[in-house]
């Protein structure tokens, strides 16, 4: 059992959840995370995705403080759109899973397609505003070259370059709590536009404590993989960035390659536990109604 007091309650707002609920939906989550199919579906997107990671931290070795921002956050939006398209067709083969339905991963992609390429649409305008930001801090350093009083517009603007991290961070935790909160509602209701997702988060305005804890439920088994493998990656020295770029790009193909496998039953119970939890969710809204 997840949790050793299956019997207490957290109540918010006149609700409540018991640690017996969130228990069942993990441990349903979990079991169906385990699949060679499933596996041999997931592992090539989430190595390429560690691929095109490690590439641009290659390419940003050596590079100036500016390009090393792009390089650094710029791989997270991106692949944060192709686990958009992924976490639907993931969604879908979990419902037929559990309905016992005949699938394949191939026909699902096919089915799902507008509905993948409708949903990246509607959250590119993150990564836009992400451009946006990162054109800001350019143009800063810019500034900060003119002679004279570049100096003195450095020490006037010094904390604006820490405010954009720190929304670009934030706009990063956006975008993965949208991936949780989306994929299952899109998936599961064959619909994506503008309109849909306004009502979704008029729905969600009285279940953010519900959405949280879910939430962090979801990503605790990532965290905690991607941390330990992260560790080793230091201790074993797999990580060094003393060298060139190339060299570390072409050792850190096989690290990922680790990373992406170990790393994959994790994404698939993210998914499964957003299932579960807009599930869960939508029978909170029905019985408060």
């Amino acid at each position: 059992m997840l949790f050793f007091i299956p019997q207490y309650e957290l109540r918010f707002f006149g609700g409540s959840m018991t640690w017996l609920e969130i228990d069942k939906m993990f441990k349903r989550a979990f079991h169906f995370s385990f699949s060679k199919n499933k596996f041999l579906f997931i592992f090539p997107v989430i190595a390429v995705c560690a691929m095109f990671a490690n590439l641009f931290r290659a390419m940003s070795i050596g590079a100036s403080d500016w390009i090393r921002l792009c390089f650094g956050f710029l791989p997270a939006f991106v692949i944060a759109m192709v686990l958009l398209g992924m976490g639907v067709v993931i969604v879908r083969s979990y419902y037929n899973e559990i309905k016992h339905n005949e699938f394949s991963y191939l026909n699902l992609i096919k089915k799902s397609w507008d509905l993948i390429i409708s949903l990246l649409y509607i959250t590119f305008p993150i990564s836009t505003v992400y451009v946006t930001l990162w054109s800001v801090i350019g143009f800063l350093y810019f500034m900060e070259e003119i002679p004279g009083v570049g100096f003195f517009i450095s020490m006037f603007l010094s904390f604006v370059p820490f405010l954009l991290v720190l929304t670009f961070i934030f706009l990063a935790i956006v975008q993965l709590a949208a991936i949780f909160l989306l994929t299952p509602t899109v998936a599961l209701k064959s619909e994506c536009s503008l309109q849909m997702i306004l009502s979704k988060m008029k729905e969600l305005k009285n279940q953010v404590p519900y959405a949280v804890i879910l939430f962090l439920v979801s990503i605790a088994p990532v965290v905690v993989v991607l941390s330990l493998l992260f560790l080793a990656s230091h201790i074993s020295g797999s990580s060094d960035y003393k060298l060139i770029g190339t060299s570390f790009f072409y050792r850190s193909v096989f690290t990922s390659l680790v990373f992406s496998a170990l790393c994959t039953p994790c994404v698939a119970f993210f998914f499964h536990f957003s299932a579960e939890s807009y599930v869960y969710m939508q029978k909170k809204i029905k019985k408060e109604i």
